[in-house]
Parts: C-alpha cells; sequence; structure tokens
C-alpha cells in the first residue's frame, strides 16, 4: 500500500465513478482498476462494488476510506505547516462546537481571524457534543469546543469556561413568578427540552427528581436553536445556557430566571488530539479562540459565564 493508491482509492469513493476519478486524476482507467486491485489483493477484502452506474464502497472500502482520508489530510498539514516557515501561519484549520457555543464565538471567530490570519482559511462545523471526540481523534476537526467536557484517551482537554443554565419562559409568565424562581412554582408548566441522551436533559432532570419534583416535558427536540422559537410562540418553556439567549432577551422575546437556591452549570473546554500533529496554523487559531473566550466572559457579551481557567 502505497500514498498513490491511498489516494487514488480515496478519490474513488469521493466521486463514485472509476471513469470520474480517472478523468480527474489524469490517470488512464485500467491503471486506476489495476491500483484498486492491488489494494483488494494486498488487503484481503473487497474494497468497492461495481455497477453500471458506478461504484461504491464496502464497509471494508468505507474504513479504508476512513484512514486515507486521515493520512492524506496530515501529509498536507504537514506540506503546509513547512511551507509556513518564516511567512506566517496558513492553511485550513476546523473548528467544531455545538450550536450553544456556536451562538456565542462563531462570528466573533471568523471576524477575528480574518482579520489576524488572513492567510488561515477557517472551516468551522455546529457539532453535536457526542460526536466531537470521535471527529477530533480521526483528524477530521483540528480544535473542538466541548461543552460538558469529560476524559477522553488521546485528546487534551482544557476548561475555560463555566457557564450558568437558567430557565427560559415567555416574559409574561416571568412577570408573574419570582426572582430567583422556586422549584415547586416551575415543575408542573409546560417544558420542551432535548431527548434524554442529552447532557442538558440529564442536567436538569437529576435536579428536580433529586427533589422529588419531576418535570412536564410536552415536547422533545434535539435541535437546541429552535427552543427559543417555541417559547416565543407559547408552546413550553425550557431551559437553555445563557450564552443563547443573551440577544433574545435583550429583544424581549424571551425571559429567564435563575432556580432558587441552585446553580444549574455546565463547563466549556477548548480540545484537541495529541496524537495529530499541531501545525503552526492550528496553534494561532486555538490562540484567537482563547483570547475570545476569555474577552466574551470579561465584556459580558458571554452572558452567565464565569473564567475558570488557571
Amino acid at each position: 500500500m502505497d500514498l498513490r493508491q491511498l489516494r487514488y482509492f480515496a478519490r474513488i469513493v469521493e466521486l463514485g465513478s472509476m471513469t470520474r476519478a480517472a478523468a480527474d486524476l489524469h490517470v488512464a482507467q485500467p491503471a486506476l482498476s489495476k491500483s484498486v486491485l492491488a489494494l483488494e489483493a494486498e488487503l484481503k477484502a473487497a474494497l468497492l462494488v461495481r455497477s453500471p452506474h458506478g461504484v461504491t464502497p464496502t464497509d471494508a472500502g468505507l474504513r479504508l476510506y476512513e484512514h486515507a482520508q486521515i493520512i492524506l489530510n496530515q501529509l498536507e498539514r504537514a506540506r503546509i505547516d513547512l511551507s509556513d516557515v518564516g511567512t506566517g501561519p496558513s492553511g485550513r484549520v476546523t473548528v467544531g462546537m455545538s450550536y450553544s457555543v456556536a451562538a456565542v464565538l462563531a462570528v466573533p471567530l471568523l471576524h477575528a481571524a480574518q482579520q489576524r490570519l488572513p492567510k488561515v482559511r477557517l472551516e468551522m462545523f455546529q457539532e453535536p457534543r457526542q460526536s466531537l471526540p470521535d471527529r477530533i481523534l480521526s483528524g477530521r476537526i483540528d480544535l473542538g469546543v466541548m461543552v460538558y467536557p469529560k476524559a477522553v484517551v488521546g485528546i487534551e482537554q482544557t476548561t475555560l469556561v463555566s457557564e450558568n443554565i437558567l430557565f427560559v419562559c415567555a416574559p409574561d409568565l416571568a412577570a408573574t413568578l419570582p426572582e430567583p424562581v422556586p422549584l415547586q412554582a416551575i415543575a408542573d408548566l409546560p417544558f420542551i427540552l432535548p431527548t434524554r441522551a442529552n447532557s442538558l436533559r440529564v442536567l436538569v432532570d437529576s435536579l428536580f427528581l433529586i427533589h422529588g419534583k419531576p418535570l412536564n416535558v410536552v415536547h422533545e427536540v434535539d435541535a437546541i436553536g429552535q427552543f427559543i422559537d417555541c417559547v416565543r410562540a407559547g408552546l413550553a418553556s425550557t431551559f437553555l445556557p445563557a450564552g443563547c439567549v443573551g440577544q433574545a432577551v435583550q429583544d424581549g422575546a424571551v425571559a429567564t430566571r435563575p432556580i432558587g437556591g441552585h446553580t444549574l452549570s455546565r463547563s466549556v473546554a477548548i480540545a484537541h488530539s495529541q496524537s495529530n500533529p499541531t501545525g503552526r496554523a492550528v496553534v494561532e487559531v486555538m490562540n484567537l479562540l482563547r483570547e475570545l473566550m476569555e474577552k466574551a466572559v470579561a465584556d459580558g457579551a458571554w452572558a452567565g459565564a464565569r473564567w475558570v481557567a488557571p
């Protein structure tokens, strides 16, 4: 197995056609087919299913494609990193974060990177919390902003922020409630929350169950970005990280209340792989991200957040 074979194979999978891959790579189709057959013989596994409509990878082919992506991406990063010497950081840096964090950090990060790292192409992805570790370990994402971080072998995490989670409701309902609001005053209200696998849901459920007050959850939605619209429409109340609701509170669309006698909060960490090479561009983006997070907390732009980094 060599790099040329991996590059050919990856392009075939991406284009779904030997003919299109041959044209894209400027390689004769028989040579491309011979390369795949050699891989299949070496690995003792069928990698592609051929049909009149093109080719699709087998399960073994999909696994090889994932490995090929990692290897080829790392080679490209090495090439870019070495070309940066004396010229400033350049190349592609991928950053993954959840919707609730992106609401605070995405625009400031893109703007600052454009101004201060003009040769770096920043790519941002909104990722569910559960998928970030796998994507970081596989090299598909260089940096992740992880909420409720847990130790993962192979990932280095630095917890920087603690963010409050608030009760969120319609403004007219908030006007009838004390501040802070006791659990007993809201437990019977209709709620919209994520499904039970979500960490926010686990946190909220645990608090109320400990006090013998199970929540009245009438809607389960994992797209947290829709929660404010649902609260505004009067469908239900919810709980959200403070940073998600700052603009909606300023606009008068929703209101928030802390829970009396209890602090609901979550930690936020920057994470990256310990094994994948961290090029200069990645380090610069990581430093910039940390700076922006600290500034957002200090300026009050990240409502309900505290800086907890050592």
